[in-house]
């Protein structure tokens, strides 16, 4: 399958390409020089709040519409259902996985997703009580839904560019930080098995407690999120609208 996408690429997206690539580069370069960079350095108390290796679940509760013009006869994908959410994060790199009505849709459809995130923090503005970031990812994610009695199933994988702007202020006895940001994603998006694809689209917003007490390795925190996300895909059978809103607890290392 992949050797067939890119047999058919469009020429206009290997500069695209190229660019991301160099983008993975310097993600994945050394730390030091990505310190310097963004002008983050080792002993700043709040980036290691940002910095610990977490894990955390929840739930976010979705509906998935269709904004396309779908004639008679052909499957709906769409629902409201609460999606599980399982999440690791590294300070550079985020996993997750998503989940609502099992995984196989009997009368509703079923809808999992994976992604994966590679990403920095641009800092810039500081104080003793506060910070002003500019967090930048690249990221791909996998989105299926599927209905046991219809043989369509919507499948997508996209690879998106994200950026956004984070708050960060220091609660009082420098033992948490309170987190308040949001952003935009944008990229481009394939159909499993097919050359056929479009464009995503994506705003999201987030606020987040992390409180860990200095006599303790490990921290706690809550994390409430939003976000809405447009797929617009070659025809109008996929063209479909994700939006919601989540919450999460979990332990930081």
């Amino acid at each position: 399958m992949l050797h067939t996408s890119f047999q058919n690429m469009n020429p206009l997206r290997t500069p695209l390409l190229l660019n991301l690539l160099a983008l993975c580069v310097l993600f994945v370069g050394p730390h030091r020089l990505s310190a310097q960079m963004f002008t983050e350095t080792a002993e700043s108390n709040t980036r290691s709040f940002l910095n610990n290796v977490t894990l955390s679940s929840g739930l976010s509760f979705m509906s998935f519409q269709s904004v396309g013009d779908r004639t008679a006869g052909e499957a709906s994908f769409e629902f409201d259902h609460p999606m599980l959410t399982l999440e690791a994060q590294l300070p550079s790199i985020k996993i997750g996985f998503r989940v609502a009505n099992g995984l196989v849709g009997l009368e509703d459809p079923a809808a999992r997703s994976i992604y994966a995130e590679l990403g920095r923090r641009l800092r810039l503005a500081s104080e003793s009580s506060f910070q002003i970031t500019a967090p930048v990812a690249i990221r791909t994610d996998f989105m299926k839904v599927s209905l046991d009695k219809s043989p369509s199933i919507f499948s997508q994988s996209s690879f998106q560019a994200r950026g956004g702007l984070d708050g960060l202020i220091r609660l009082a006895g420098g033992q948490g930080v309170l987190v308040v940001g949001g952003g935009g994603a944008f990229g481009f998006s394939n159909s499993q098995g097919s050359i056929f694809g479009g464009t995503y689209q994506g705003l999201f917003a987030h606020s987040e407690i992390r409180i860990q007490p200095r006599a303790l390795d490990a921290g706690l925190f809550v994390r409430v999120t939003a976000e809405t996300s447009s797929y617009e895909i070659d025809g109008e059978l996929y063209d479909y609208d994700l939006s919601g809103w989540g919450a999460m607890i979990g332990v930081s290392f």
